[in-house]
């Protein structure tokens, strides 16, 4: 801006902010272009298989959309399954049941994920906060409808999901996508070791 026209005294207004300074590093889902159906189709899309350029620090984003994208992607899968295992009379109870228990899960699930995942991350060096973890750790979710391929699906929806963490969290950190590979899976076990544990020592005993 040209400032040689400016009155004598006259205070300079204050340079302009850097393009999107407000929304860089977020995702489709989280502006308000487009339809609902694009965001999330295009956030899916961008997690799944761009998991390095999708995350990055942000000093501001509404917690809410990311755990909204996760019960989204979530309950889809669900009533998808739902309806190709043929429930006949039963479908609408099973319908209401498995949507309290996913929300139930994702209420407790995610942030019990996020602080395990930022604990280990920090056991291995990388310094990050809680709020990007929780972010990246609901997003992840989009690998779950991975679970609808025949056989193979949870193998898938797992792999996938450690992908999108390792990268995520690379990304977050700074750290090498390999290095940040032993704290995400040691967070994503680490709650199945504490319940399998004690039930093989009961039997033991």
């Amino acid at each position: 801006m040209d400032y040689q026209n400016q009155s004598p005294g006259q205070t300079p207004p204050p340079p302009p902010p850097p393009p999107n300074s407000n929304e860089a590093g977020l995702l489709p889902w989280e502006k308000e272009q487009g339809t609902v159906w694009d965001r999330l189709w295009q956030t899916w899309q961008l997690v799944m298989f761009k998991p390095a350029l999708a995350f990055g620090p942000l000093s501001y984003f509404d917690w809410r959309l990311p755990l909204a994208f996760a019960a989204i992607v979530t309950l889809a899968q669900m009533v998808i399954s739902l309806l190709f295992s043929g429930m006949g009379g039963g479908f609408s109870y099973s319908l209401t049941s498995i949507i309290f228990r996913s929300l139930f899960l994702l209420a407790v699930g995610l942030p019990i994920l996020s602080g395990l995942l930022m604990f280990f991350l920090g056991l291995f060096g990388a310094k990050t906060t809680f709020s990007p973890i929780f972010r990246l750790v609901c997003y992840s979710n989009a690998a779950s409808i991975l679970t609808l391929i025949p056989v193979v699906g949870p193998f898938a929806n797992l792999g996938w999901s450690i992908y999108i963490l390792m990268n995520g969290t690379a990304r977050l950190t700074g750290m090498p996508p390999g290095k940040t590979a032993l704290p995400v899976i040691i967070a994503i076990f680490a709650p199945l070791l504490l319940l399998v544990v004690p039930i093989m020592l009961m039997f033991v005993g």
